[in-house]
């Protein structure tokens, strides 16, 4: 008789060790710090939450064969954390003047290796952002394998699409390693009580609609719906057994509301909102038609948020007054902005806020270094970022593109006062 669940997902964990601890120190050292030193808490973690592919949600997954490729001349104090995790540490130390490892094509032969072995791995786990990584997750889908990814920095949109399946980096840093509440455990489809959760997901989106003077997109509102749900409703996939937010608001009852499903797709107040054709209703189209045909490009190769430039206007002088007044700490500064942004009716979700803080960061900024921050800094930081985004994804902007690009992201962004004046105040962030 087998001692585990015969449907149990069999996995193998691939852990590139330094560009997953670099990434978290780039957002915040104590990220890092628990990552790196106590990794049986988030390896529990993953075990207890499969990402969608279990085929038993008593047993989400069991992973057999682990493995961590670790920089000893750089990291060799994380060194025995992760023997004690039972993880086979294989050192990768720099074999170029320029520090570069041998990491990659260790993973690579390894995965090679795994596909070999007498046990059938179902889930090929890579954590990693390394986009040359890309083709390796291709050849085990043509292998009929199951594999997850997990970044906590910017992701290849390729690297994304040859995954089966991506491991949100919030959700790793709030419940992974510990740095929000816990998690309820999963609950089958079958155990929701469907009605109710629609009615509830109905009111929310009611109430957010309420609040804003225009229609609000999709993005703002699943973020909305998800929060606000969290504690009463655990799903089992991202939205409570459907495959996306759309899909799961097609089933709600908001009369009078009405939705647009025109990218990106927005439900509005027809006795309240006012635009002319709601099959071609586009904010940014309607209000900045000369920005949005590139916004909306940029948008589909970097899921750079689509937002009005008036709307990244607000962002950035909520960024500025936000760690002006209380220096960064992602998790809590994300949430404050987020909450400044609504409290001045801009539908901006906090996984945009996320996305455009974490992308300021990969530049090499850092918050906190001039008192006040400037929303003219900040909005520079992020541009130079999309437009790296941009150029790896094979997208150069000419010289009339980057004009309209910078009308985008950083026009009439204010300057921060000199001598270490206040901004002008946007609104008290809720706690």
């Amino acid at each position: 008789m087998p001692a585990y669940p015969p449907d149990q997902l069999r996995s193998a964990l691939f852990l590139d060790f330094d560009n997953i601890f670099s990434s978290l120190q780039e957002m915040d050292p104590e990220y890092a710090h628990v990552f790196a030193r106590y990794p049986s808490q988030w390896l529990n973690w993953l075990i207890r939450h499969a990402t969608g592919p279990a085929k038993s949600q008593d047993h989400p997954r069991r992973i057999l064969y682990r493995k961590c490729y670790l920089n000893p001349q750089a990291f060799h104090e994380y060194r025995p954390f992760f023997i004690k995790a039972a993880f086979d540490v294989i050192d990768c130390p720099p074999l170029t003047q320029r520090g570069k490892t041998s990491t990659d094509i260790h993973i690579v032969m390894d995965i090679i290796e795994a596909l070999n072995f007498p046990i059938h791995f179902d889930e090929f786990l890579i954590l990693s952002g390394d986009a040359d990584f890309t083709p390796v997750l291709i050849k085990l889908r043509e292998h009929d394998r199951i594999t997850t990814v997990l970044s906590t920095g910017f992701t290849s949109l390729a690297y994304i699409s040859a995954s089966t399946h991506l491991i949100d980096r919030e959700r790793f840093i709030l419940s992974g390693l510990g740095f929000g509440k816990s998690e309820e455990e999963p609950v089958t489809p079958a155990a929701l009580d469907v009605d109710k959760l629609y009615i509830e997901a109905a009111r929310v989106v009611r109430d957010m609609v309420a609040e804003y003077p225009f229609p609000v997109a999709f993005a703002p509102l699943a973020q909305e719906v998800q929060t606000t749900l969290a504690d009463d409703f655990s799903p089992t996939t991202d939205w409570y057994g459907h495959d996306k937010f759309s899909t799961l608001l097609a089933k709600l009852d908001l009369d009078p509301l009405e939705i647009s499903w025109t990218f990106p797709g927005y439900v509005y107040d027809p006795g309240r909102h006012d635009f002319n054709s709601t099959e071609s209703f586009d904010a940014m189209g309607t209000t900045h038609p000369d920005l949005a045909p590139l916004a909306r490009k940029v948008h589909e190769l970097t899921d750079t948020p689509y937002l009005l430039p008036e709307h990244y206007k607000g962002l950035f002088e909520a960024i500025a007054q936000e760690v002006t007044e209380n220096d960064f700490s992602l998790t809590r500064t994300s949430r404050n902005v987020r909450d400044r942004c609504r409290a001045q009716g801009l539908p901006i979700s906090r996984a945009q806020v996320n996305f455009v803080l974490i992308g300021i960061g990969h530049t090499g900024y850092r918050y906190g270094e001039q008192t006040p921050e400037s929303p003219l800094g900040l909005a520079k930081a992020f541009a130079q970022n999309v437009n790296y985004l941009c150029r790896t994804a094979q997208f150069l902007l000419d010289p009339d593109e980057t004009k309209l690009f910078l009308r985008w992201l950083v026009a009439k962004q204010p300057v921060a006062p000199p001598n270490g004046g206040a901004p002008k105040p946007i609104a008290p962030a809720s706690e």
